[in-house]
């Protein structure tokens, strides 16, 4: 297992998720069950995964890579 440290992955999910019916819906019916649609978000100060239906932050420290 390797960790990397401040790497930017490009955490998303698929583009077709991302419109404005979807969105709606998914926060209505699974944000509310804790299954988000993440993005990962990377600024000089901050690296953390974003839902973009509800809001929701997660800090991201590090990150596990398999290979």
């Amino acid at each position: 297992m390797k960790i990397i440290r401040n790497a930017y992955y490009g955490i998303t999910y698929p583009p077709i998720l991302g419109k404005w019916p979807i969105i709606s819906l998914w926060k209505r019916f699974f944000c509310s069950k804790n299954m988000h649609i993440f993005d990962e978000v990377k600024s000089d100060i901050s690296h953390c995964l974003y839902c973009d239906a509800c809001g929701l932050v997660v800090n991201i420290e590090t990150i596990e890579d398999e290979q």
